[in-house]
């Protein structure tokens, strides 16, 4: 399936055509809830933001979909601010419900989609805290950063650190420091090397 339409904040174009969801469902968190609630168009603006400029020491605080309100799905361009083909994506993890029918697992969890990739070809990449496997629970089953935890993801010259900060009842507060594309950059996949306070 190809890439087409659909927008976060007027900027990110990136859903694919068909009833076939982003999710890899090789992984046990294969379901990211927050890009196929997107996805589906029933994530409201308000709980999801795109950030194309370069942030420094950016707090905020991401809520489950399970919240009421508040924001959860934050969306990072990997190349294109206008209209990236590849972007990283952090939302908070759902619990997995094992084959013993116990949930297990909650944090942050951090990916990638790539809409260059068709669907169904494993265009969504979970970026593991642990790369494990439970006859329980699955494979990747420990990926979400919990509270202390830091995600450090390079992709090209493109650099993102997420530090799970604290736990907030069922939210997650979290620091982020991104040096993406910038929009002079657009369409040469090029990065810049400056971050500034966002």
């Amino acid at each position: 399936m190809a890439a087409t339409g659909d927008s976060i904040g007027q900027r990110w174009h990136f859903v694919p055509l068909g009833d076939e969801s982003f999710a890899v469902r090789a992984s046990s968190y294969g379901d990211c809830y927050s890009l196929d609630t997107h996805k589906n168009g029933w994530l409201p603006d308000q709980r999801k933001t795109y950030l194309a400029e370069s942030r420094r020491r950016w707090r905020t605080i991401l809520h489950p979909l399970t919240d009421a309100d508040g924001l959860s799905m934050i969306v990072l361009p990997v190349d294109d601010t206008a209209c990236p083909s590849k972007v990283f994506v952090i939302e908070p993890a759902q619990p997995v419900i094992g084959s013993d029918d116990q949930p297990w697992g909650d944090g942050i969890l951090v990916y990638t989609v790539d809409a260059t990739v068709e669907s169904g070809e494993c265009p969504v990449v979970v970026i593991p805290r642990v790369e494990s496997y439970s006859e329980t629970y699955g494979d990747l089953y420990e990926a979400p950063y919990r509270e202390g935890d830091v995600a450090e993801v390079s992709e090209g010259r493109a650099r993102l650190t997420v530090a799970v900060t604290r736990r907030l009842g069922t939210a997650y507060e979290i620091e982020l420091t991104w040096a993406g594309p910038s929009p002079t950059d657009a369409g040469r996949a090029s990065y810049p090397v400056t971050l500034r306070e966002g």
